[in-house]
């Protein structure tokens, strides 16, 4: 296993908002903020519903963000963690982390310099 890479004290971030739909006709609104080490590249990720704070559902959220970010920080690609969650029947992801990871891709975020 290799070596953890912290993150700096202070660092580039960027939010986002996105809808990721739970069921089919219950869209929930969450809000991503990812964390940029110096070099540019992804290495953390907070995940943030707006409706349901303090919810089970805004803390499972909360709680798989921190451990994307963990594998993020331990040298896990992106791309490997994101085709790894959950997908539904049409492929769309099954969960907020998958949609953000996403949008994460989609709109080329994984580093700033893509911006």
């Amino acid at each position: 296993m290799t070596d953890r890479k912290q993150m700096p004290q202070r660092r580039m971030s960027m939010t986002f908002d996105f809808i990721h739909e739970w069921e089919k006709g219950q869209p929930f609104q969450y809000r991503a903020t990812i964390g940029y080490y110096d070099d540019g590249t992804m290495g953390e990720i907070f995940l943030n519903s707006s409706r349901r704070h303090g919810t089970a559902l805004d803390a499972n959220a909360r709680d798989a963000a921190i451990f994307v970010s963990i594998a993020l920080q331990y040298g896990a690609p992106l791309n490997v963690l994101r085709k790894a969650l959950a997908r539904d029947a049409q492929g769309y992801p099954a969960s907020p982390v998958g949609m953000a990871l996403d949008e994460i891709v989609k709109h080329n975020l994984q580093t700033y310099g893509a911006l």
